[in-house]
C-alpha cells in the first residue's frame, strides 16, 4: 500500500497489522496549503516505479488529516487514470469532508469518470455530526473491496 507522509496513523498501521509493505512518499503543499497537485503525482509514480511487491492500494483523504490540505476534483480524474494504468486500487478517506472553509466544496472521487472500477470512498458521522467515538460510518464504491470489507465485518462485528 501506498500512503502520503504525513497521514493518519491508521492508514497505514492497518495494512502493517495485514502484513502488508507501506510504501510512503512526502506529501508536498503550496502556498495557499493546498496540496501539490503535479509534485504529488511525480511523487506517487516515482514511489510506484520503485515498490516491491507492486502497489495494490493507494490511501488518499482529503481534506486531509492532519494538515487540511484540500485538492481539486481534477486532482481525482488524474488519480482514477493512473490506477487504471497502473492498476491499484484507491481509498479514498473523506472523514473531514464537510468541515470546510472559505466556501470550498470537498470532491468525491466519484465525480471522476471510472472510479467506481478503481475506488471506495470511506465517510464517517462521528466529525460531521458531533459523534466522536461511536465509531459510525460507512464505505461506498467497488463491489469487489466492499463486499471484502463487509466479510470481514460481518465475522468481526457478529452479534453486536
Amino acid at each position: 500500500a501506498v500512503v502520503p507522509d504525513p497521514t493518519y496513523p491508521i492508514h497505514s498501521y492497518a495494512f502493517m497489522l495485514n502484513g502488508a509493505a507501506i510504501h510512503k512518499f512526502e506529501l508536498v503543499f503550496d502556498n495557499e496549503f493546498k496540496v501539490d497537485e503535479e509534485l504529488f503525482f511525480k511523487n506517487l509514480q516515482k514511489t510506484i516505479d520503485e515498490s516491491i511487491p507492486k502497489v495494490k492500494y493507494v490511501v488518499v483523504n482529503f481534506p486531509h488529516n492532519p494538515s487540511c490540505a484540500t485538492v481539486t476534483p481534477e486532482f481525482y480524474t488524474k488519480l482514477v487514470e493512473m490506477a487504471k494504468r497502473e492498476r491499484f486500487y484507491i481509498i479514498s478517506d473523506i472523514a473531514y469532508a464537510d468541515i470546510t472553509f472559505d466556501g470550498y466544496k470537498t470532491p468525491s472521487i466519484f465525480q471522476a469518470e471510472g472510479a467506481l472500477d478503481v475506488a471506495v470512498e470511506c465517510f464517517t458521522l462521528s466529525k460531521s455530526y458531533n459523534m466522536a467515538g461511536w465509531r459510525v460510518g460507512f464505505i461506498v464504491g467497488n463491489e469487489k473491496l466492499v463486499g471484502a470489507l463487509k466479510r470481514i465485518k460481518s465475522w468481526l462485528d457478529y452479534g453486536m
